[in-house]
């Protein structure tokens, strides 16, 4: 009876350990797809506008500020609980 509650103890593990390695490697993969997309965006926002249309750097690291804390708070904070 111990080796079976062992053996099943054992193969919980794997399991639980595998199905933690995908969601990293998909949540690493999100990750890069949003900051790449931050990125593209204000590239092409910043060379569309004109000089008197053109958005302040400080106003682009504000919204990237916000952008980063609101992730955290949703993906880090509340996504664990």
């Amino acid at each position: 009876m111990c080796a079976d509650k062992q053996s099943f103890l054992t193969e919980l593990l794997k399991v639980q350990s595998e199905r933690f390695r995908q969601s990293r490697d998909l949540e690493f993969k999100v990750n890069i797809t949003i900051w790449t997309l931050l990125v593209l965006l204000g590239k092409h926002l910043t060379a569309k506008w004109t000089q008197p249309c053109q958005v302040p750097w400080p106003a682009f690291a504000v919204f990237s500020f916000l952008f980063v804390v609101g992730h955290w708070l949703l993906c880090g904070t509340w996504g664990r609980r």
